[in-house]
């Protein structure tokens, strides 16, 4: 027994509903504003609770579903209160079916040693309709009784992935009913219900079935909220209502299913196994926080539904159980069959009996006329003639009687060779089911084997394909690794001879300016010097004054024009020294820059140096490797070899001895095929006896009524020749006779009462018989 485990989930508030809150959420604590109303429940969810939340903690009990158990899913509440965004989600966020789908799928990725079987359907309940939603018809479908669980002829689709489940989800949305209200712009106007039909069986063959419900149930409104749809939302209201009566029934300390009334709708009639019954049971009820009255209706039936209690069993079915109903029919067949011999023998046997009670019966009429009209002329002609018959007929029952205990002994001979057959039978099926279970174990191992095999050979593959990966990863980064550096000492040669040559061409220039004015200088100072030998011979010749004056300007000029030209020569010199400077700095970047060079290249040939010390460490690596799984693969194989072929020897052992026991088999299923021929042919044989003994009774009979009818004519006779003596007495004896005959009637229906009730216990005795 388990409860049925309840979530309470409020959905998050808008901000122009702040000021009109209504509840408050405490941890499992839910109170109203006023704090009058206070509830407490396992799981409560507020505003700011994801589906996955909701998912971890009430509805991970799916994962049950995959042993055998069957699993249901709800979501209950008001309109717009979030049940379809928990069930379903949306584009960015996962919901109950999409996250118990991944679980499911991931456990049977982890249980290799089960093969797993997995259909799906989905219907909507509309106006107390069922309808299939992964039907293109769209056509009302109808539920029955099968095995005593109601099912419906809906389409059911096999699923191997994630991917396909929700398709079929996809598709059922899109097909359902949906319609704008005052509350919802996309409002369900059904009730949905979504299931995985889950068949699992093991190695030895057991086979588990079980069902996973997800049902999304249509909110609950106030009519006048959905006026346009007043006749959805009446069909919802009531369907919810006789959910909400169920749940309260159930959630009694002293309930009894059988009472419960799950006919009044038809969402209760498909959820009867799974309110009380054999299901793992949740129920995601969702609450607005600004709703009253609907959020406190829904609150008090998630209180009802936790109290309610289930009887979940794993639903396993065994192949030998089947057998077993296979060997029940039969049975059940040859017992029918005897059944119907015995019922005609027994018809045969009641025909006499009833013709024989008839006959008594009338002469017991006439006897008591007889005796009540002192009429006893012509006695011993009825006695004679009903001694006779009353003789022949008992004789007849007698011989039909002992022939029934005959044959009835010859059935208790039948039934317990019967039961000999079917023990040896049951026998013959279990060693049947031992060796044919040995050879599935030994196909299974040998399975086994060539999947390990087949791994290793994988694995081969996958290490050789990597490696003839990494080898062209290498030669590529290797060329990548030439390349560049080429390019780099090529880049860096030709920048720095460009650089230096340039440099080299810019200095030589301004070297040959300053040169060639320190040409001019030296031909200015020459000039000068001549001049001076000239003032100096024109002055000792004592020349003109005033060309002497001119001299003198000229001599003062050329002074000055050599200071300015001295000057130049500094500031030449000092640019000179700036440029050698200049040199001699750049000579010195360039050592450094070669140094750089140098060392980069050292650095280069030490890492490709290294690359292929790597290379070669991994290539050795690998034929290690490849040698270890190639030695393997070796001794796989030997071993395989060895196995495979004691298998096969234990195999042609076990086949002898099936054959063996085949033949064994067939030979006693020979006689005893034999033997049921013999018996039936003696069963029609005595069967045609019995009908030429009842021919002959019923002749017999005949002329017995035929003797019967002569004589009651004689009677008549009889009664016509007394009947004027009678005249005279009849008229005196008319009131005595009326009243006789009041008494007559009386004691007829008593008798006709007793005769019946006599005639009812004689054929229940021998039915007993």
């Amino acid at each position: 027994m388990s409860n049925i485990k309840v979530g309470v989930k409020f959905r998050p508030i808008v901000e122009n509903e702040i000021k009109s809150r209504q509840w408050i959420v405490n941890g499992n604590e839910i109170q109203s504003k006023n704090s009058k109303h206070k509830f407490s429940f396992s799981n409560v969810f507020d505003e700011s609770s994801t589906n996955h939340d909701v998912y971890s903690l009430c509805a991970q009990n799916v994962l049950k579903s995959l042993d055998g158990y069957n699993g249901t899913i709800l979501t209950y509440g008001q309109t717009s209160s979030g049940k379809t965004f928990t069930m379903m989600g949306d584009n960015n966020t996962k919901g109950i079916i999409e996250m118990a789908i991944d679980d499911i799928f991931d456990t049977i990725d982890v249980l290799n040693d089960k093969n797993f079987n997995l259909r799906v359907g989905f219907i909507e309940i509309y106006n107390e309709k069922i309808y299939d939603l992964l039907d293109k018809s769209r056509k009302e479908i109808k539920i029955f009784d099968y095995q005593g669980q109601l099912e419906t002829n809906q389409n059911e689709f096999i699923v191997k992935s994630k991917e396909e489940i929700l398709k079929y989800v996809k598709i059922g949305n899109r097909n359902k009913h949906i319609a704008a209200t005052m509350l919802n712009e996309f409002s369900s106007r059904s009730h949905t219900i979504f299931s995985i039909s889950i068949d699992s069986t093991n190695s030895i063959g057991d086979t588990k079935s079980s069902k996973l419900i997800f049902g999304d149930l249509a909110g609950s409104e106030k009519p006048d909220i959905t006026k346009n749809s007043f006749n959805e939302g009446l069909h919802i209201n009531k369907s919810l209502l006789a959910l909400g009566k169920i749940i309260r029934e159930l959630s009694k300390p002293n309930a009894n299913i059988k009472n419960v009334r799950f006919r009044e709708s038809l969402l209760t009639r498909l959820l009867a196994s799974s309110l009380g019954g054999n299901s793992y049971t949740t129920i995601v009820c969702t609450a607005s926080p600004v709703s009253f009255e609907e959020t406190f209706n829904t609150i008090c039936f998630a209180q009802n539904a936790e109290k309610t209690k289930c009887k979940p069993i794993s639903n396993n079915i065994n192949d030998s159980a089947r057998e077993v109903t296979i060997l029940k029919t039969q049975v059940q067949k040859l017992q029918k069959e005897l059944e119907l011999e015995r019922s005609r023998i027994f018809d045969n046997s009641i025909i006499n009996f009833n013709s024989t009670y008839q006959v008594t019966h009338t002469v017991r009429k006439t006897e008591s006329l007889k005796r009540k009209f002192h009429v006893d002329p012509e006695e011993t002609i009825c006695e004679h003639a009903t001694k006779i018959f009353v003789q022949t007929d008992t004789s007849a029952v007698d011989e039909n009687m002992e022939l029934i205990e005959e044959l009835k002994n010859q059935v208790a001979d039948f039934k317990n060779e019967n039961e000999n057959l079917k023990a040896q039978l049951s026998e013959c099926n279990q060693n049947l089911d031992n060796l044919i279970h040995m050879k599935e174990s030994l196909k299974h191992d040998l399975k086994e084997e060539s999947h390990k095999g087949w791994k290793i050979k994988e694995k081969c593959k996958m290490l050789r394909n990597k490696l003839v990966r990494k080898k062209e990863k290498l030669s590529s980064m290797k060329a990548n690794l030439i390349d560049t550096h080429d390019g780099l000492d090529k880049a860096c040669d030709e920048s720095f001879k460009e650089q230096y040559e340039s440099d080299l061409m810019h200095k030589n220039l301004i070297i040959f300016g300053l040169e060639k004015e320190l040409k001019k200088l030296k031909d200015a100072l020459k000039n000068t010097d001549r001049n001076k030998q000239f003032v100096s011979c024109a002055v000792n010749t004592e020349a003109d004054p005033f060309e002497v004056q001119k001299l003198e300007q000229e001599i003062y000029n050329q002074h000055h024009m050599i200071h300015d030209l001295n000057m130049k020569n500094q500031e030449l010199l000092y640019n000179n020294q700036v440029l050698q400077k200049q040199l001699e700095e750049t000579i010195l970047k360039a050592n450094e820059m070669m140094k750089e060079r140098d060392e980069f290249r050292r650095i280069n040939n030490t890492m490709k140096m290294n690359f292929q010390e790597s290379i070669r460490n991994t290539r050795n690596q690998f034929h290690n490797l490849v040698e270890q799984k190639q030695k393997q693969a070796i001794d796989f194989r030997k071993q395989l070899t060895e196995s495979r072929n004691d298998e096969l020897k234990n195999h042609l052992k076990l086949q002898e001895h099936y054959e063996k026991q085949f033949n064994i088999l067939r030979i006693s299923n020979r006689k005893l095929n034999a033997k049921i021929e013999a018996l039936e042919s003696e069963l029609n044989a005595k069967n045609e006896s019995e009908l030429q003994k009842s021919k002959i009774a019923d002749a017999s009979i005949r002329e017995l009524i035929l003797t019967r009818d002569q004589e009651s004519e004689k009677i008549k006779f009889i009664k016509s020749r007394y009947e004027r003596k009678l005249t005279e007495t009849v008229k005196y004896l008319e009131k005595v006779l009326n009243q006789k005959d009041k008494e007559l009637n009386e004691i007829k229906k008593l008798q006709n009462s007793k005769e019946s009730n006599n005639l009812i216990d004689k054929l229940v005795a021998i039915n007993i018989h």
